[in-house]
């Protein structure tokens, strides 16, 4: 994915901001307030070493098997490792009676069913061009 997009709703008086000084996915983050009072906390921009979060290609658990889904298990990991994140939240600031919500957005689609899609679209084409020819 090249980018991740959070809303998060809150209590009145909650400032969000972002920190992806340790963020192995993108080079940059920042912050809006929406005018529906929402914030906005966007992840994004590539390089060489920030790559955009990866797919996972299978689940590595515990016990030693592998499987393409964890089924709600905690003792699995995704391969590769980056491709199973997380958002760490601190909360230090905040009183008693404070609450947020967030819900995430992954904004690029995979490559590969961009790929099909592409390919698809470009043989609806071809079929639709034969199919004039006639």
């Amino acid at each position: 994915m090249s980018a991740v997009d959070l809303l998060i709703t809150g209590s009145t008086g909650l400032v969000f901001t972002c920190d992806n000084s340790i963020d192995p996915y993108f080079t940059n983050c920042g912050t809006a307030l929406q005018d529906n009072g929402k914030f906005l906390i966007t992840f994004f921009g590539l390089d060489a070493t920030h790559l955009g979060i990866p797919f996972a290609t299978l689940v590595r658990c515990a016990d030693g098997t592998e499987r393409l889904e964890d089924e709600g298990s905690t003792s699995c990991t995704a391969v590769p490792a980056l491709s199973d994140f997380g958002f760490t939240v601190g909360v230090q600031d905040m009183v008693a009676g404070q609450n947020f919500s967030v819900a995430g957005t992954l904004v690029a689609p995979e490559p590969s069913s961009l790929a099909l899609v592409l390919a698809g679209g470009l043989l609806f084409l071809l079929y639709r061009r034969t199919g004039f020819a006639l």
